[in-house]
């Protein structure tokens, strides 16, 4: 039995510095082989490149979860970590991209 949780995680993020944990603006400024995309949006984008894979929520899926949260009447929405969006416009979406599309996906 292998016990070393390292060894089945991602490569660290330069900023992250855990194995199989990257924030959105170190995934969005990665080099990464190929993105994929769902064609009916039901799942977000997951991109690889080599023996690294990531899946994650970019914009266009959290307004879609947001529209989700309206649709059923629930309380809201939550972000994990807030420093793990992009604060500094590094994926050049403006500041804080996703918790941006979530704000104004439930207030309108």
């Amino acid at each position: 039995m292998i016990d070393n949780f390292s060894y089945f995680s991602g490569s660290a993020g330069e900023f992250t510095r855990q194995g199989g944990v990257l924030a959105y603006y170190e995934i969005c400024s990665a080099s990464w082989s190929k993105t994929v995309q769902s064609s009916n949006g039901t799942m977000g984008p997951y991109s690889f490149s080599g023996t690294q894979w990531v899946s994650y929520d970019d914009v266009p899926m959290v307004k879609r979860k947001a529209e989700y949260i309206k649709k059923m009447g629930l309380g809201g929405g939550m972000i994990w970590a807030l420093d793990f969006d992009d604060f500094t416009n590094t994926c050049g979406q403006g500041k804080y991209p996703l918790l941006t599309a979530l704000s104004k996906t439930l207030r309108y």
